[in-house]
């Protein structure tokens, strides 16, 4: 029998060739798309990026048919290399949990870099906080991890599971990647309670800029009051905290870091009042904060945040204040009535100085000032400063010549005061900072003065007493308020200021006598007296060719001037609305017990309305109960 022949060229083949060929041709188009996506990855690869969404086993593991011919991506544990960039653990468990006692709660997260690409099958750590954020690797209260390391999926996601123990607590799971100190480690605050209940998380805050830093403090304390005891009646008994409704363990240490505590196990539904108190390094509670209205939500842990703020210092008591004043000066630049006191200040220093000056000052000082006959001017004048001057100083003791500089020291003396006195508060601020009805008492003068003095330091003092003002010199009862930074202002009120007294008593009382007789202090000598002691009138009148015998020197450089003098000071009494005063101080806590210990930058603006007014500046350092140490203030301009 002959073979068959085979069919025409142009015939149909048959049907199962025709399958066979089907199937090839899918699967080389299959093969050939796939070579295509992977040119075109290799081409495009520098400018996209490449999600892993499990791929071949991906798809066998849903059920679906591999495709023959195409190879699956590697599977197992082999550690792939981590993508470059940054690395970001990323919850997918909320980072506050309350848990019943006895339940189990997975605790998951992503790992992924750049923000966006999953990192897959690395090694993660995780471990048990307690309260104090110390490991707990025999757990919490009975709370447990189910593991303490994993490794994350293709998808970069990692879980452990914490199973709660039957006892309430309050503890931290900290998840890391021990291979990557860069990466920064993610921590849950978990709360462990019965059904029913929530928890509360406190944060406590330091609001700056305050009195203190985070080097005063040591530690803080949250106590939950009833929702019926207000703030403001919490802060009025703060630093005594009484009738609490839950008094939670001390925050310790408290820095600028994290400062929380949790309250686990409170009834849901109760709203309360949370005041915080942050203590120094000596237990002394330094600043105080409160948050209204807290709820607990059933089976939820709430965070809140508690802000504080300074605690009020106790100012009540005396301090021992030194002032410094410089009042001539400013006399003598207000061009107003009262120039005419600094005219007598500057005649009384020039005293003793060459004869022109001297001369010069007599003639036209007083002939200024002395409201006389105009002829007894032209002939003074007539004679000449320089004649005048030398015969006062021709004619001069030394030891009188000498009581001239004194006196003229002692000008510049009360020119530029230096106060030993003291500022008493008879009170705390009240609700509104305010310090009402406080006293500045003036007590003595302090200046240096080399009379009679051979020692290094010539340091005087002369108290009021001795000046022989038998009432205060000065009285200033004022208001003053605790500003928001901290600092306070001495409120604007009227003085009352012997300043002519003190003068003329520190020079009949004091100076002078101790000026003409080194054992004379306290035997008081008036001007009038001094003055006809110091000018030899005879002779000046014999030198400008007047009879020796005339009263016209006495009446002229003895009793006109030592009246002019005494009634140019004495309107430095200054009463009423005549001197107003103001200033302001920064209060300091020095051993943090809040009891204000010194007023540091103390700054005085005093007004005296005369005429057209002036005004000079003033400052004082002052510390409780005793002197300061540090050196006197520096008079500057008052704010």
């Amino acid at each position: 029998m002959p073979p068959p022949s085979a069919p025409p060229a142009c015939a149909p083949p048959p049907r199962a060739a025709r399958a066979a060929r089907a199937v090839r041709a899918a699967r080389a188009a299959l093969v050939g798309a796939w070579t295509l996506l992977a040119l075109l990855a290799a081409a495009c690869g520098e400018n996209s990026l490449s999600y892993d969404t499990g791929g071949a086993a991906a798809g066998a593991a849903a059920g679906e048919t591999p495709i023959a011919g195409v190879t699956a991506p590697p599977q197992g544990n082999t550690p792939a290399p981590p993508p470059a960039g940054a690395l970001t653990l990323e919850a997918r468990t909320q980072r506050q949990l309350f848990v019943n006692t006895g339940d189990t709660v997975a605790i998951e997260l992503r790992y992924i870099a750049d923000g966006v690409r999953p990192v897959a099958n690395a090694r993660l750590s995780f471990e048990l906080l307690d309260q104090n954020r110390m490991p707990a690797p025999a757990g919490v209260g009975g709370t447990n991890l189910s593991a303490l390391n994993t490794v994350t999926s293709e998808v970069g996601v990692a879980a452990v599971s914490l199973i709660a123990g039957p006892t309430p607590a309050t503890l931290y799971v900290r998840a890391f990647d021990p291979a990557n100190a860069a990466t920064a480690p993610l921590v849950w605050d978990v709360v462990v309670g019965y059904a029913g209940q929530g928890s509360l998380s406190f944060q406590v805050k330091y609001q700056t800029p305050g009195r203190y830093s985070y080097n005063n403090f040591a530690s803080a304390k949250v106590t939950l009051f009833q929702e019926a005891v207000s703030c403001d009646l919490i802060r009025q008994s703060a630093p005594q905290l009484n009738g609490a409704y839950l008094a939670l363990n001390e925050i310790r240490p408290f820095n600028d870091i994290t400062n929380t505590i949790s309250a686990p196990g409170v009834d849901s539904g109760v709203r309360l009042n949370a005041a915080a108190i942050i203590y120094g390094t000596n237990g002394a509670p330094l600043a105080f904060g409160c948050a209204p209205s807290v709820q607990v939500q059933d089976g939820r842990s709430t965070t809140v945040e508690i802000m504080t703020t300074d605690l009020p210092m106790t100012f009540k008591g005396t301090y021992v204040a030194l002032h410094r004043f410089d009042m001539i000066e400013a006399l003598v630049q207000s061009g107003g009535a009262l120039a005419t006191v600094g005219q007598v200040f500057d005649l009384l220093r020039t005293l003793g100085g060459s004869d022109a000056t001297v001369g010069g000052e007599v003639i036209e000082q007083l002939c200024d000032l002395i409201d006389i006959d105009e002829g007894i001017c032209s002939v003074v004048r007539t004679v000449g400063s320089r004649a005048v001057g030398q015969a006062i100083n021709n004619n001069l003791p030394p030891q009188l010549r000498a009581t001239l500089e004194i006196i003229g020291d002692t000008l510049n003396i009360v020119g530029d005061l230096t106060i030993v006195g003291e500022l008493e508060f008879t009170s705390n601020p009240n609700a509104t900072g305010q310090l009402l009805t406080n006293d500045n008492r003036w007590n003595k003068m302090r200046f240096d003065w080399n009379q009679s003095c051979a020692q290094p330091s010539c340091e005087r003092e002369v108290t009021f007493q001795q000046l022989g003002t038998r009432s205060r010199a000065v009285a200033g009862v004022f208001d003053a308020q605790v500003e928001s930074d901290g600092g306070v202002s001495i409120l604007e009120h009227p003085f009352t200021l012997g300043y002519g007294a003190i003068v003329l008593g520190l020079l009949e009382t004091w100076i002078i006598p101790l000026a003409l007789n080194p054992n004379g202090g306290g035997q008081e000598v008036g001007l009038e007296e001094l003055l006809d002691t110091l000018l030899p009138c005879a002779e000046i009148q014999d030198a400008v060719g007047l009879d020796p015998n005339s009263s016209l020197c006495r009446d002229i450089l003895v009793v006109a001037l030592a009246e002019i003098v005494r009634a140019q000071v004495e309107r430095l009494n200054f009463s009423g609305d005549t001197l107003k005063m103001r200033g302001s101080f920064k209060p300091l806590d020095e051993n943090n017990d809040l009891t204000v210990d010194r007023l540091d930058e103390g700054r005085w603006r005093g007004r005296i309305n005369v005429g057209s007014g002036v005004e000079f500046d003033g400052c004082f350092t002052a510390c409780r109960a005793m002197e300061c140490a540090t050196p006197v203030c520096s008079v500057t301009a008052a704010p």
